[in-house]
Parts: structure tokens; sequence; C-alpha cells
């Protein structure tokens, strides 16, 4: 667990590219931080652990991206990096109402 963390710190912080088989773990670990920090009330009642969180939303990048490759998307790596990043930057208010810009295809 400590090595995963380390590995999408890395990953989602060094502004290097975030290759397509490790962004659904990096983009879930963002997502719920925001989640965390921004609705902890909702958090609590949401999530039984940060894991069950990750796993929730990682799952759902899995389909989103899965869904893109089908209808002929390619992902693009820096678009990734972008992505996380207005995750990470977003104020509370952004980011609850979704105004950031994430987008991978």
């Amino acid at each position: 667990m400590i090595n995963r963390f380390f590995l999408l710190s890395a990953l989602s912080l060094s502004g290097c590219a975030i290759e397509e088989a490790d962004f659904p773990d990096v983009y879930a670990e963002a997502v719920c931080d925001r989640i965390a920090e921004c609705d902890k009330g909702d958090y609590e009642n949401l999530y039984d652990s940060d894991e069950d969180c990750e796993e929730q939303w990682a799952d759902g990048a899995d389909f989103w991206m899965d869904a893109a490759d089908l209808l002929g998307g390619e992902y693009d790596e820096e678009d990734a990096r972008d992505c996380i990043k207005a995750i990470r930057d977003a104020d509370c208010g952004d980011f609850e109402s979704g105004d950031y810009e994430c987008d991978l295809y």
C-alpha cells in the first residue's frame, strides 16, 4: 500500500505524462483526496475507507476509458496529467460542481 501511494504521488506530482494503465488509480486517488478535503461529512458517509473510495472511482474511470476506446478515442498522456492537475488545483466549489478541465481523449 505504501509503495502504491509513493508511485501514484510521484506520477501525479512529477509533471510526467500518465500512462493509460496508471490513470484510473491516479485519478481515483486525486478525486478521493478532494472529496475528503471538500466534503468530509459525505466522504465519511459514502465510503468505509480510503481504499473503498479509490476502488469505486478507479472502476468508474476504467468504465469511462473503455467507453471512449469503443468510440474510437485515443488516450492522451499529457491531457491525463493536465486532468489530474486540474482536479488538484480546483477550489472546492469548482471541484464539487465539476467545473475543471479533464479531457483525456
